[in-house]
């Protein structure tokens, strides 16, 4: 989590982004395909995922993240 975005990996199924203002009423935001995702890493100004062996950092925005790099494994 971070402030209120809730990220989780869904494997094969991509990135899932849910806000959680409400916490009694999660809702989906997005879904960012076509990535294998196994572990995010919230950190204080960038997002860390892994999955397929590679890294990705996405920078935060508002409601959604954008692709910054990638690194191969």
């Amino acid at each position: 989590m971070k402030g209120n975005m809730l990220f989780v990996c869904d494997g094969t199924a991509g990135l899932k982004l849910f806000s959680k203002a409400d916490p009694l009423d999660v809702k989906p935001v997005k879904t960012i395909k076509d990535i294998q995702s196994k572990d995010v890493i919230p950190l204080q100004n960038a997002l860390l995922m892994i999955g397929d062996n590679t890294i990705y950092q996405y920078e935060y925005l508002e409601n959604d993240v954008q692709l910054i790099s990638t690194f191969s494994l």
